[in-house]
């Protein structure tokens, strides 16, 4: 086993305190726990994008409308930021 120090605010240690004794574990247990529920994710794989790998122009066509759609019509967070 390793021992390693971490540096942690207060508010997140004092939440991981809470945690660790609602969970009736140490910290280095919760950690991981939580560490060992964690999915690390791979490489994307997107196969739609795949379709059209022989087709450039038709996907650069693709990304352009939808480019030309998101400024014509933007989305909530837009209209939001546009007003601060």
């Amino acid at each position: 086993m390793e021992t390693i120090q971490l540096q942690l605010d207060r508010p997140t240690l004092e939440r991981a305190q809470r945690l660790s004794a609602f969970r009736h574990c140490s910290l280095d247990e919760l950690i991981k726990a939580m560490i060992g529920q964690t999915r690390i994710a791979g490489p994307a794989n997107n196969n739609l994008v795949g379709l059209f790998a022989d087709e450039p122009a038709l996907m650069d066509q693709i990304i352009e409308s939808a480019m030309s759609a998101r400024e014509q019509r933007p989305t909530n967070a837009n209209k939001i930021l546009a007003t601060i």
